[in-house]
Protein backbone atom coordinates (compact mmCIF):
# COMPACT_ATOMS: atom_id res chain seq x y z
CA UNK A 1 0.00 0.00 0.00
CA UNK A 2 1.49 3.40 -0.97
CA UNK A 3 2.03 6.13 1.60
CA UNK A 4 -0.08 9.29 1.82
CA UNK A 5 1.67 12.67 1.92
CA UNK A 6 0.14 15.77 3.54
CA UNK A 7 1.36 19.18 2.31
CA UNK A 8 0.14 22.75 2.82
CA UNK A 9 -1.44 24.42 -0.20
CA UNK A 10 -0.88 28.00 1.02
CA UNK A 11 1.56 29.83 3.35
CA UNK A 12 1.21 27.71 6.48
CA UNK A 13 -1.32 27.24 9.29
CA UNK A 14 -3.85 25.73 6.88
CA UNK A 15 -4.92 23.17 9.45
CA UNK A 16 -2.55 20.38 8.37
CA UNK A 17 -2.38 19.15 11.95
CA UNK A 18 -6.12 18.54 12.06
CA UNK A 19 -6.00 16.51 8.85
CA UNK A 20 -2.92 14.59 9.94
CA UNK A 21 -4.47 13.65 13.27
CA UNK A 22 -7.68 12.52 11.59
CA UNK A 23 -5.84 10.30 9.08
CA UNK A 24 -3.37 9.08 11.73
CA UNK A 25 -6.14 7.20 13.47
CA UNK A 26 -6.38 4.84 10.46
CA UNK A 27 -2.63 4.65 9.79
CA UNK A 28 0.02 2.27 11.09
CA UNK A 29 3.04 4.61 10.82
CA UNK A 30 3.03 8.41 11.06
CA UNK A 31 6.18 10.19 9.84
CA UNK A 32 7.44 13.75 9.93
CA UNK A 33 9.80 13.98 6.98
CA UNK A 34 10.71 17.68 7.03
CA UNK A 35 10.58 20.84 9.16
CA UNK A 36 11.28 21.90 12.72
CA UNK A 37 9.43 23.03 15.84
CA UNK A 38 8.36 26.39 14.40
CA UNK A 39 4.69 25.50 14.75
CA UNK A 40 2.76 22.69 16.34
CA UNK A 41 -0.35 20.60 16.30
CA UNK A 42 -2.85 21.44 19.04
CA UNK A 43 -5.11 18.45 19.66
CA UNK A 44 -7.89 17.87 22.16
CA UNK A 45 -8.14 14.18 23.03
CA UNK A 46 -10.11 12.74 25.92
CA UNK A 47 -10.82 16.21 27.23
CA UNK A 48 -7.09 17.04 27.41
CA UNK A 49 -5.24 19.50 25.18
CA UNK A 50 -1.88 18.47 23.71
CA UNK A 51 0.49 20.84 21.85
CA UNK A 52 2.96 18.80 19.78
CA UNK A 53 5.95 20.32 17.99
CA UNK A 54 8.29 17.44 17.12
CA UNK A 55 6.41 14.22 17.84
CA UNK A 56 3.77 13.28 15.22
CA UNK A 57 0.21 13.37 16.51
CA UNK A 58 -0.08 9.62 15.92
CA UNK A 59 1.53 9.21 19.34
CA UNK A 60 -1.90 9.81 20.90
CA UNK A 61 -3.25 6.83 18.94
CA UNK A 62 -0.41 4.51 19.90
CA UNK A 63 1.03 4.51 16.35
CA UNK A 64 4.68 4.14 15.36
CA UNK A 65 5.87 7.77 15.13
CA UNK A 66 8.92 8.66 13.05
CA UNK A 67 10.95 11.87 12.91
CA UNK A 68 12.77 11.66 9.59
CA UNK A 69 16.17 12.73 8.32
CA UNK A 70 14.76 15.87 6.70
CA UNK A 71 13.78 17.34 10.07
CA UNK A 72 15.81 19.58 12.35
CA UNK A 73 15.39 18.65 16.00
CA UNK A 74 15.70 20.85 19.06
CA UNK A 75 16.93 18.31 21.65
CA UNK A 76 15.79 20.30 24.68
CA UNK A 77 12.32 20.86 23.25
CA UNK A 78 11.99 17.21 22.21
CA UNK A 79 12.99 16.02 25.70
CA UNK A 80 10.44 18.37 27.27
CA UNK A 81 7.77 17.11 24.87
CA UNK A 82 8.51 13.45 25.60
CA UNK A 83 8.56 14.07 29.35
CA UNK A 84 5.26 15.95 29.20
CA UNK A 85 3.59 13.14 27.24
CA UNK A 86 4.79 10.53 29.71
CA UNK A 87 3.74 12.67 32.66
CA UNK A 88 0.22 12.72 31.22
CA UNK A 89 0.11 8.96 30.71
CA UNK A 90 0.98 8.78 26.99
CA UNK A 91 3.62 6.16 26.17
CA UNK A 92 6.53 7.36 24.01
CA UNK A 93 8.00 3.92 23.33
CA UNK A 94 6.81 4.09 19.72
CA UNK A 95 8.81 7.25 18.89
CA UNK A 96 11.81 6.86 16.56
CA UNK A 97 14.19 9.66 15.53
CA UNK A 98 16.43 9.40 12.49
CA UNK A 99 20.13 9.45 13.25
CA UNK A 100 20.62 11.52 10.08
CA UNK A 101 18.38 14.37 11.24
CA UNK A 102 20.23 17.54 12.24
CA UNK A 103 20.10 19.19 15.65
CA UNK A 104 19.06 22.73 16.46
CA UNK A 105 21.78 23.96 18.79
CA UNK A 106 21.73 26.97 21.17
CA UNK A 107 23.77 29.07 18.74
CA UNK A 108 21.18 28.53 16.02
CA UNK A 109 18.50 30.04 18.25
CA UNK A 110 20.80 32.94 19.20
CA UNK A 111 21.72 33.68 15.58
CA UNK A 112 18.09 33.44 14.46
CA UNK A 113 16.97 35.96 17.08
CA UNK A 114 19.91 38.29 16.48
CA UNK A 115 19.40 38.22 12.70
CA UNK A 116 15.74 39.15 13.02
CA UNK A 117 16.55 42.05 15.33
CA UNK A 118 19.28 43.31 13.01
CA UNK A 119 17.00 43.20 9.96
CA UNK A 120 14.38 45.36 11.65
CA UNK A 121 11.45 46.08 9.33
CA UNK A 122 12.97 43.72 6.73
CA UNK A 123 12.92 40.74 9.08
CA UNK A 124 11.65 37.42 7.75
CA UNK A 125 9.17 36.86 10.57
CA UNK A 126 10.54 33.56 11.88
CA UNK A 127 9.58 32.01 15.20
CA UNK A 128 13.23 32.56 16.29
CA UNK A 129 13.67 28.92 17.16
CA UNK A 130 16.85 28.44 15.13
CA UNK A 131 15.35 26.41 12.29
CA UNK A 132 16.77 28.44 9.39
CA UNK A 133 20.34 28.56 10.77
CA UNK A 134 20.19 24.82 11.48
CA UNK A 135 19.23 24.09 7.87
CA UNK A 136 21.96 26.48 6.73
CA UNK A 137 24.56 24.46 8.65
CA UNK A 138 23.11 21.28 7.19
CA UNK A 139 23.55 22.65 3.67
CA UNK A 140 27.09 23.77 4.55
CA UNK A 141 27.84 20.27 5.92
CA UNK A 142 28.93 21.58 9.31
CA UNK A 143 25.84 20.68 11.33
CA UNK A 144 25.59 18.23 14.22
CA UNK A 145 23.43 15.19 13.55
CA UNK A 146 21.25 13.19 15.92
CA UNK A 147 23.58 10.20 15.52
CA UNK A 148 26.40 12.26 17.05
CA UNK A 149 24.72 12.08 20.46
CA UNK A 150 25.42 8.33 20.53
CA UNK A 151 29.13 8.97 21.19
CA UNK A 152 29.86 11.51 23.99
CA UNK A 153 33.41 12.16 22.74
CA UNK A 154 32.32 12.93 19.18
CA UNK A 155 29.47 15.08 20.45
CA UNK A 156 31.77 17.11 22.70
CA UNK A 157 34.35 17.59 19.92
CA UNK A 158 31.78 18.77 17.39
CA UNK A 159 30.08 20.95 19.99
CA UNK A 160 33.31 22.75 20.90
CA UNK A 161 34.35 23.23 17.27
CA UNK A 162 31.01 24.64 16.18
CA UNK A 163 30.56 26.90 19.21
CA UNK A 164 33.98 28.48 18.73
CA UNK A 165 33.03 29.53 15.19
CA UNK A 166 29.48 30.63 16.04
CA UNK A 167 30.63 32.77 18.95
CA UNK A 168 32.73 34.78 16.50
CA UNK A 169 29.62 35.33 14.35
CA UNK A 170 27.54 36.32 17.37
CA UNK A 171 30.11 38.81 18.64
CA UNK A 172 31.43 40.39 15.44
CA UNK A 173 28.38 40.27 13.17
CA UNK A 174 25.45 40.57 15.56
CA UNK A 175 27.12 42.27 18.52
CA UNK A 176 25.76 39.91 21.17
CA UNK A 177 27.67 38.18 24.02
CA UNK A 178 29.20 34.76 23.25
CA UNK A 179 27.68 31.56 24.58
CA UNK A 180 29.32 29.70 27.47
CA UNK A 181 30.74 26.32 26.50
CA UNK A 182 30.58 24.31 29.72
CA UNK A 183 27.01 25.19 30.69
CA UNK A 184 25.64 24.44 27.22
CA UNK A 185 27.71 21.25 26.86
CA UNK A 186 26.39 19.95 30.19
CA UNK A 187 22.79 20.61 29.14
CA UNK A 188 23.42 18.99 25.77
CA UNK A 189 24.84 15.83 27.33
CA UNK A 190 21.80 15.54 29.61
CA UNK A 191 19.53 15.74 26.55
CA UNK A 192 21.71 13.21 24.71
CA UNK A 193 21.35 10.65 27.50
CA UNK A 194 17.57 11.03 27.40
CA UNK A 195 17.28 10.80 23.59
CA UNK A 196 19.69 7.94 22.82
CA UNK A 197 17.06 5.18 23.18
CA UNK A 198 14.92 6.84 20.50
CA UNK A 199 17.59 7.01 17.77
CA UNK A 200 16.99 4.51 14.94
CA UNK A 201 17.43 3.84 11.23
CA UNK A 202 13.99 5.16 10.32
CA UNK A 203 14.49 4.74 6.58
CA UNK A 204 14.67 0.99 7.17
CA UNK A 205 11.59 1.05 9.41
CA UNK A 206 9.46 2.99 6.91
CA UNK A 207 10.68 0.98 3.91
CA UNK A 208 9.86 -2.25 5.71
CA UNK A 209 6.40 -0.94 6.62
CA UNK A 210 5.69 -0.07 2.98
CA UNK A 211 6.89 -3.47 1.81
CA UNK A 212 4.57 -5.15 4.31
CA UNK A 213 1.60 -3.16 3.00
CA UNK A 214 1.10 -1.14 6.17
CA UNK A 215 -0.55 2.29 6.01
CA UNK A 216 2.05 5.06 6.21
CA UNK A 217 1.20 8.76 6.62
CA UNK A 218 3.83 11.43 5.84
CA UNK A 219 3.62 15.00 7.10
CA UNK A 220 5.94 17.98 6.75
CA UNK A 221 6.08 21.77 6.63
CA UNK A 222 5.98 21.99 2.83
CA UNK A 223 4.01 25.00 1.56
CA UNK A 224 3.04 25.02 -2.11
CA UNK A 225 2.40 28.78 -2.31
CA UNK A 226 5.99 29.58 -1.37
CA UNK A 227 7.99 27.80 -4.05
CA UNK A 228 8.03 24.40 -5.69
CA UNK A 229 5.44 22.37 -7.51
CA UNK A 230 3.46 19.74 -5.63
CA UNK A 231 4.95 16.63 -7.21
CA UNK A 232 8.51 17.80 -6.52
CA UNK A 233 7.57 18.17 -2.87
CA UNK A 234 5.94 14.73 -2.79
CA UNK A 235 9.08 13.13 -4.20
CA UNK A 236 11.11 15.15 -1.70
CA UNK A 237 9.26 13.40 1.11
CA UNK A 238 10.73 10.12 -0.08
CA UNK A 239 14.26 11.52 -0.11
CA UNK A 240 13.96 13.18 3.29
CA UNK A 241 12.92 9.88 4.86
CA UNK A 242 15.84 8.08 3.22
CA UNK A 243 13.64 5.86 1.05
CA UNK A 244 14.62 4.50 -2.33
CA UNK A 245 13.59 6.58 -5.33
CA UNK A 246 12.20 3.41 -6.93
CA UNK A 247 9.60 2.07 -7.19
CA UNK A 248 7.64 5.33 -7.61
CA UNK A 249 4.33 3.71 -6.61
CA UNK A 250 5.43 3.82 -2.97
CA UNK A 251 3.83 7.30 -2.75
CA UNK A 252 0.31 8.11 -3.84
CA UNK A 253 -0.75 11.64 -4.92
CA UNK A 254 -0.55 13.94 -1.92
CA UNK A 255 -3.40 15.47 0.04
CA UNK A 256 -3.13 19.28 0.20
CA UNK A 257 -4.54 21.29 3.10
CA UNK A 258 -6.03 24.72 2.47
CA UNK A 259 -8.31 27.10 4.31
CA UNK A 260 -10.30 30.26 3.66
CA UNK A 261 -9.26 32.76 4.78
CA UNK A 262 -5.59 32.02 4.24
CA UNK A 263 -2.86 33.75 6.24
CA UNK A 264 0.83 34.54 6.42
CA UNK A 265 3.34 35.89 8.92
CA UNK A 266 3.15 39.66 9.61
CA UNK A 267 6.31 40.69 7.74
CA UNK A 268 5.78 38.62 4.57
CA UNK A 269 3.88 39.86 1.47
CA UNK A 270 0.50 38.30 0.93
CA UNK A 271 -1.69 40.65 -1.16
CA UNK A 272 -2.21 44.23 -2.29
CA UNK A 273 -5.57 44.72 -0.59
CA UNK A 274 -6.01 46.46 2.75
CA UNK A 275 -8.27 43.55 3.64
CA UNK A 276 -5.14 41.61 4.64
CA UNK A 277 -5.50 42.00 8.37
CA UNK A 278 -3.78 40.91 11.57
CA UNK A 279 -5.44 37.92 13.14
CA UNK A 280 -5.17 35.85 16.31
CA UNK A 281 -1.95 33.82 16.65
CA UNK A 282 -2.01 30.02 16.55
CA UNK A 283 -2.08 28.45 19.98
CA UNK A 284 1.40 26.91 19.89
CA UNK A 285 3.40 29.88 18.52
CA UNK A 286 3.98 33.43 19.63
CA UNK A 287 3.71 35.12 16.24
CA UNK A 288 0.56 36.58 14.77
CA UNK A 289 -0.73 35.84 11.28
CA UNK A 290 -2.27 38.16 8.70
CA UNK A 291 -5.56 37.04 7.22
CA UNK A 292 -6.34 37.02 3.50
CA UNK A 293 -10.11 36.88 2.85
CA UNK A 294 -11.06 34.64 -0.09
CA UNK A 295 -12.01 37.56 -2.38
CA UNK A 296 -8.54 39.13 -2.17
CA UNK A 297 -5.75 38.54 -4.66
CA UNK A 298 -3.13 36.22 -3.15
CA UNK A 299 -0.07 36.93 -5.22
CA UNK A 300 0.76 40.65 -5.20
CA UNK A 301 2.91 42.06 -2.43
CA UNK A 302 1.84 44.67 0.10
CA UNK A 303 1.80 44.69 3.87
CA UNK A 304 -1.30 46.89 4.17
CA UNK A 305 -3.23 46.40 7.38
CA UNK A 306 -6.83 46.88 8.47
CA UNK A 307 -8.74 46.29 11.71
CA UNK A 308 -8.21 42.86 13.30
CA UNK A 309 -9.83 39.89 11.63
CA UNK A 310 -12.72 38.32 13.50
CA UNK A 311 -12.40 34.77 12.21
CA UNK A 312 -12.10 32.11 14.92
CA UNK A 313 -10.13 29.52 12.91
CA UNK A 314 -6.84 30.01 14.76
CA UNK A 315 -8.51 29.88 18.18
CA UNK A 316 -10.05 26.47 17.55
CA UNK A 317 -7.95 23.46 18.63
CA UNK A 318 -8.62 20.17 16.91
CA UNK A 319 -11.07 17.95 18.81
CA UNK A 320 -11.27 14.36 17.72
CA UNK A 321 -14.68 13.16 16.50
Amino acid sequence: MPATVIVGAQWGDEGKGKIVDLLAQDSDVVCRYQGGPNAGHTIVSGGETFALHHVPSGILCGKLCVVGAGCVVDPGLLVDELDELERRGVSTESVRVSGNAHLIMPWHVAIDSASERRLGRLQIGTTRRGIGPAYADKAARIGIRVQDILDPKILRQKFETALAEKNVVLERVHGVPPLELEELAERMEACAVRLRPYVADVSLLVDRALREGRRVLLEGDDLLALSEAEMRRVRGARVRLGLRLRPPRRLRPSRSAATAPSSRTPSAPICSSPRATPTIPPRSTNRSRRCLPPASSPMSGSNDAAPPCTCAWWRTPWSRP
